[in-house]
């Protein structure tokens, strides 16, 4: 059996996208569809407050409301869609008999259709804590999903496995929203006061870097170890049987064998005696977030004919981090994207409760190189109000096998803004 090669396969790609060159819009669903499908979801809401019938007994424009329900999407960069292509592609000849089974007539979209609706409704916590639709609870199990060890209840024809929320941890789900208090982490949604918080913008669910799952997630391709790091493993130049990390070398780079790392080498963070954080893919990965976030930010600014204020959240830098030192290199990577992108529909980029004081040398209030955006270092709540003419873009934490809210569906309405 052939090596995987360190380059996309051109061809397969386009015959991946040739199947999906005639996909149309899904049909718009009204504002009454929408309630009648949240009345009959399977979990009860712990705040009404959040719900589109509270706000036209509110008073909110019905066509506002239809129309922010379907701006809802999912978004990528570009790039992940030859990561989804070349995954899928390795699923059907080397995957497990279950994944084999699965994949076999699984196409592009398909695939996307799996990352976003084979979630249970929470998983958190670093036992994999979960609430299923049945409402079934427990923790752990996940590791075993696609493989011949499955538990009964968690089964890859109705879950993801840990392979595939890898990838869905780099899809986006964005929509226009109203607003119903600041955001902050108390705010156990509330209504905020008119005027104390920004009644509307746009939303923007993201996934940071998990590197506290061992051997697992974005561990693989951001952490050295000698365990992990080895040839077998799929490190290194790609030889012998083709394994999967192959192919998230070709997305990042090369990613080295515990033998190759230059332990000297500043790209390289000791994190444990045993553990180094490799900060060039960390930060190629908080780029493609970085990526997405600006060109969504535009997109939707234009549209209506307004600048983005950029809410960003440290996506990853709390119980997710390796190191201490992560913010640093977040900010950094964010600079490196603001440096070459173009941001003349972005008026401000916030970067709150991120522990850093600038952004390749540009501090709190000054305008980046060469550019008109302004970068800010505060510790803003996700919806506070924002200058004339500017359209808030909230970046918030979500999780890449959880629905929206997340622990919000288990009434924890004091740890984030997931309420607001």
């Amino acid at each position: 059996v052939g090596s995987i090669s360190p380059f996309w396969d051109v061809k397969l790609i386009c015959r991946y996208l040739r199947e999906v060159a005639d996909v149309s819009r899904p049909p718009r669903v009204s504002v009454e569809d929408f309630v009648r499908t949240s009345n009959t979801w399977c979990k009860e809401f712990p705040t009404t407050t959040c719900r589109v019938k509270y706000h036209l007994k509110a008073g909110k424009n019905k066509d506002v409301l239809e129309d922010q329900i379907n701006s809802a999407y999912p978004l990528c960069h570009w790039s992940v869609i030859n990561l989804l292509i070349s995954f899928l592609d390795f699923k059907k000849h080397y995957g497990t008999k279950s994944e084999r089974s699965l994949y076999e007539n699984l196409g592009l979209m398909d695939l996307v259709e799996r990352i976003l609706r084979k979630r249970p409704i929470t998983f958190y916590g670093p036992n994999d804590k979960y609430c299923l639709h049945n409402n079934k609870t427990g923790q752990g199990g996940f590791e075993k999903i696609g493989t011949d060890y499955e538990d009964q209840h968690l089964r890859i024809c109705n879950y993801m496995s840990y392979d595939e929320m890898k990838i869905s941890a780099l899809f986006t789900v964005s929509s226009k929203s109203f607003f119903v208090n600041d955001g902050n982490r108390q705010n156990k949604g509330i209504p905020g006061e008119k005027g104390s918080f920004q009644e509307s913008g746009v939303i923007a669910g993201m996934v940071g870097a998990r590197l506290k799952k061992v051997e697992y997630m974005e561990w693989q391709d951001c952490i050295v170890t000698p365990k992990q790091n080895t040839p077998e493993n799929g490190y290194g130049i790609p030889q012998g049987k083709p394994k999967l990390q192959h192919i998230w070398n070709t997305f990042y780079g090369e990613m080295p064998t515990w033998n190759e790392i230059e332990t000297g080498d500043s790209k390289y963070l000791q994190v444990k005696n045993d553990t180094f954080l490799n900060t060039g893919t960390y930060k190629k990965r908080i780029r493609l977030a970085a990526l997405t976030l600006i060109a969504e930010a535009s997109v939707r600014a234009e549209a209506e004919q307004l600048k983005a204020y950029i809410h960003v959240v440290g996506l990853g830098l709390g119980v997710w981090c390796a190191s201490k030192e992560q913010d640093k290199y977040f900010v950094e990577a964010w600079g490196e994207v603001l440096q070459n992108v173009n941001t003349s529909s972005i008026a401000y980029v916030d970067f709150s409760l991120i522990k850093a004081d600038n952004c390749l040398g540009v501090k709190d209030g000054e305008k980046f190189k060469d550019k008109e955006t302004i970068i800010r270092f505060s510790k803003r709540a996700l919806h506070a109000p924002v200058p004339e003419g500017t359209l808030l873009v909230d970046s918030y934490a979500c999780d890449s096998n959880a629905l929206p809210g997340n622990g919000y569906w288990l009434n924890m309405l004091s740890s984030n803004g997931d309420g607001a």
